[in-house]
């Protein structure tokens, strides 16, 4: 299990993105942080999704490479619990959001928050549900089981 795909360290000067973006003044510090979710195998293997694990891939690719991210955490399959989901969304990120005093770039925004989540596989009603739950309105695939 490695959900730490990519991290950088705290001192790295924010992307000019970034920077622009937040409005950041000259030495202010911020962080880049995204959390993806990826589930392609499930109990039954006729809803098993084999294209959500080069989804998972490509997306990594583009938040290091090309949009520069500074935290990409990659939940997949049975890492995927939403358990894990919660504390990474409700515990981790408000944690790293405060320590920069709020300057997290991102789509997903609260008041004090900017934050991307990507949902990848098939997500059941149920699933669907669960991420309301704790707080993610969509932003995941929509097939049915």
């Amino acid at each position: 299990m490695r959900i730490f795909f990519h991290f950088e360290p705290d001192d790295k000067k924010p992307d000019p993105r970034v920077v622009r973006s937040l409005l950041l003044k000259p030495n202010e510090r911020a962080r880049s942080i995204a959390v993806v979710v990826g589930i392609g195998k499930y109990k039954k293997n006729e809803y098993n999704v084999a294209a959500a694990h080069t989804d998972v891939d490509k997306l990594k690719s583009f938040l290091v490479e090309d949009q520069h991210f500074d935290e990409v955490i990659v939940l997949e399959d049975d890492d995927a619990s939403i358990q894990n989901i919660r504390y990474f969304l409700r515990k981790y990120a408000i944690d790293r959001t405060n320590s920069y005093r709020g300057k997290v770039r991102s789509c997903l925004r609260t008041p004090d928050m900017a934050f991307k989540f990507r949902f990848l596989g098939t997500a059941s009603n149920r699933t669907r549900a669960a991420l309301r739950g704790i707080g993610v309105i969509g932003d995941f695939a929509r097939r049915r089981l």
